[in-house]
């Protein structure tokens, strides 16, 4: 039996927080000169944690200030709306960035329903789509467009994948 010890690990895509705003997607390398120890990080397959608390990014913050913020709650985004400027709704671990090519399909053939939109968050929005079938189909065009260039981002500020 023979293993490959240059078999690829998975790459993966990083966000941060910081003052209420998110950040990214990078990559560990573009990431770690921006965030410390105590940054709030997401990544597939993880809730928003102290960067710290990664095994990817053990042994890369010099500064171990982050152990006195043990007792900080790592689900800082799922707050209720009146501590934070963001929603729980609306900013939430489990919500990943959707796909930009799915959602060009979903709001081409189905954009007049808002599905698009819900997917990416934008509830208030959906609902208006839903009802009025898309504005009678002029903001399914504009938010096809918008999709194609890379303008509707999702709820939260982030670019689709």
């Amino acid at each position: 039996m023979s293993f490959d010890l240059n078999k690829k690990k998975k790459e993966f895509v990083y966000y941060y927080a910081e003052n209420d705003d998110q950040f990214g997607p990078f990559s560990k390398e573009d990431l770690l000169p921006k965030i410390d120890g105590n940054t709030l990080v997401w990544r597939e397959g993880i809730n928003w944690t102290n960067a710290s608390k990664l095994d990817e990014f053990k042994g890369c913050f010099e500064n171990n200030d982050y152990q006195k913020f043990e007792d900080q709650d790592s689900n800082y985004f799922n707050q209720n709306e009146s501590t934070s400027s963001f929603s729980s709704s609306s900013v939430n671990s489990s919500m990943k960035p959707q796909n930009k090519l799915t959602m060009a399909l979903l709001c081409f053939f189905l954009g007049y329903t808002g599905i698009h939109r819900f997917m990416m968050g934008h509830t208030a929005i959906g609902v208006l789509m839903l009802l009025t079938g898309g504005v009678c189909g002029i903001l399914q065009l504009v938010d096809f467009v918008r999709l194609l260039t890379g303008d509707l981002k999702m709820v939260d500020g982030r670019d689709l994948i």
